[in-house]
């Protein structure tokens, strides 16, 4: 409540952790918080009350242990003043996405079939991420016919590679990948058995 602007307002926040890993970045371009030990278990970040609270806002954690963690915050006002806050974290492990896809299907040679309805392919995941946190990734690889796709309306959509081949690759958030597998379709111009593969991967 008392920070003095200018060179006279110095903070310094230690963020301990007992077993995951702590990051942050000055935002924008110069004059930022001083920071050391970005994705390490103690991280320190100082400077003025604003270039510290900009760097706070970048902060992220990432652990590859599944248990109970803490972050432990200790701040100073280079001035006597200081104080402390534990944060409790529990690590969970992180569950695998579910694809849903037909177990068959009969087409004619030199006609698409449209994966939609009740045969469309779509997947989902329990603990998706939203934003940029989540990457989900489908490939669909087929024996000998060709797989399309395309992205639905106008930008922000998944990224497609392959379509039109025997191998498509999806990638983008969970959205964006259900609606460009809504528009998938499968052409063959041979007869016999043939079979897709779908591998979803949620990029975790």
């Amino acid at each position: 409540p008392d920070a003095q602007s200018g060179a006279g307002d110095n903070m310094t926040v230690v963020l301990t952790d007992t077993t995951g890993l702590l990051s942050a970045f000055p935002p924008g371009s110069g004059g930022g918080a001083s920071i050391t030990g970005s994705g390490t278990q103690q991280l320190t970040i100082s400077g003025g009350l604003g270039q510290v609270n900009a760097a706070l806002a970048t902060l992220s954690f990432l652990s590859n242990s599944v248990g109970p963690d803490q972050i432990d915050i200790a701040t100073n006002d280079g001035r006597g003043g200081s104080d402390d806050h534990k944060i409790a974290i529990n690590v969970v492990a992180n569950q695998p996405p579910v694809t849903t896809a037909p177990a068959s299907e009969t087409v004619s040679k030199g006609t698409a079939l449209s994966f939609t309805g009740a045969d469309q392919i779509s997947v989902a995941d329990p603990d998706a991420q939203s934003g940029t946190g989540e990457n989900m990734t489908v490939v669909l690889t087929d024996t000998t016919g060709l797989l399309s796709a395309f992205v639905p309306g106008s930008g922000g959509g998944a990224s497609i590679t392959g379509s039109g081949t025997q191998q498509l690759i999806i990638s983008g958030g969970l959205g964006q990948v259900n609606a460009a597998l809504a528009t998938l379709s499968f052409l063959s111009n041979s007869v016999g058995p043939d079979q897709i593969d779908v591998a979803t991967s949620d990029g975790r």
